[in-house]
């Protein structure tokens, strides 16, 4: 009996330790990520060009639209990454990474957010400027770039093993399970914030475990795809440039038809043009049964001189490491499970907030119950 009432003290310790030290990040880290889950939809309330009315209208073409950033931006001779609208009329945005005037910074693209059929410019700008973009990269890497990200996944990692130690304290004889299992608060102060903090560990304990778990292995890609494809083979990006010093004429149209023979049940989600270096022009298609609609992982890659497929990525035939990681982003932000696994992913985020309060305010409780003993 003694040995267990010391593996409770070390348990204990090690779970107040990491709630009390990292609790506020924790809290940070979900407040902000609950906000995150609805990031796009928050965005197009605020857009300044949203159209009144609900009247749907036809897209320009991705031709026109590519056409459109070349004279708006001809400094930017390189590859942009064109986002399809999901929906008729949709805003159209576009994406060029690496700009000069962000050299250095871990993800800051210039985006550029264009009316569907007059292709006015509705929003302009850099990642990291605009409010939301700024609490993602607060969520991402705490607006300290590398150094940042690792202390994020860390903290992913650190918030599994604080669920663990909470898990281990509180599991129940097999004649209780039943009951510790009930939602109920029982009556007085300390019992009914006790009962909280069990409570919200324990209906939170595998949505926040999902979230720590995929939160951590995005913040470091590299270990986990080091890791996975020491157990299976994972796909490469081709890097063919046109021959010599050909410019890319392959129009993206014709682009999207060759990809599209490839996969004609798929939906075309982004066109990445070709640019000054000649790059591959890149199709990236949503298959049914894929977990991310906004980000799928089927793509097709072809020459920008000739419309010669380089390279194809199934992602319906594809590894298990490849799998893998193509469930993380989705699985992290919901999007997997459709509306309830965002809004799921989304309460999650707050129970950090109700552990922190509530593990804080028994915490508290203890240390007066401790000083009114010894005196």
């Amino acid at each position: 009996m003694r040995l267990r009432k010391q593996a409770r003290r070390v348990w204990l310790t090690l779970h107040q330790g990491i709630g009390l030290g990292l609790g506020l990040l924790f809290v940070l880290l979900g407040l902000t990520g609950s906000l995150l889950v609805f990031y796009l939809e928050i965005q197009g309330l605020f857009d300044p060009g949203r159209p009144a009315s609900h009247e749907q209208v036809a897209s320009a073409s991705p031709d026109a639209v590519l056409a459109r950033l070349r004279t708006l931006y001809p400094e930017r001779a390189g590859p942009w990454r064109i986002e399809m609208p999901r929906d008729l009329g949709g805003p159209l945005r576009a994406r060029y990474y690496n700009p000069p005037e962000r050299a250095g910074r871990l993800f800051a693209p210039c985006l550029i957010t264009l009316d569907p059929s007059s292709l006015q410019v509705r929003r302009s700008g850099f990642w990291g400027d605009d409010p939301l973009t700024w609490i993602y990269n607060l969520h991402y890497s705490l607006l300290l770039e590398h150094n940042g990200r690792m202390v994020v996944g860390g903290a992913g990692l650190f918030m599994v093993f604080s669920l663990l130690s909470g898990a281990v304290l509180w599991w129940p004889s097999r004649s209780r399970m039943a009951s510790s299992l009930m939602p109920r608060l029982r009556p007085g102060h300390v019992r009914r914030i006790y009962d909280l903090h069990v409570l919200g560990g324990l209906y939170g304990w595998l949505l926040l475990a999902a979230v720590g778990l995929t939160g951590a292995a995005l913040a470091f890609p590299d270990v986990v795809r080091g890791l996975l494809a020491a157990a299976s083979p994972m796909h490469g990006h081709p890097a063919a440039a046109a021959p010599g010093n050909a410019p890319p004429s392959v129009t993206l149209a014709e682009a999207v038809r060759v990809a599209r023979s490839r996969f004609p049940d798929a939906q075309v989600r982004w066109i990445h043009s070709s640019g000054a270096g000649g790059e591959p022009i890149s199709i990236r298609l949503h298959q049914a049964g894929e977990p991310s609609h906004r980000f799928p992982h089927t793509q097709v890659w072809l020459r920008p001189d000739d419309a010669t497929v380089v390279g194809i990525r199934d992602a319906r035939q594809a590894s298990a490491g490849d799998t893998v990681l193509a469930w993380l982003h989705p699985l992290h932000n919901g999007e997997a499970l459709g509306l309830p696994g965002r809004l799921l992913v989304c309460a999650a985020g707050l129970i950090p907030a109700l552990l922190f309060v509530t593990g804080w305010i028994r915490w508290r409780q203890k240390a007066r119950s401790r000083g009114v003993s010894r005196s």
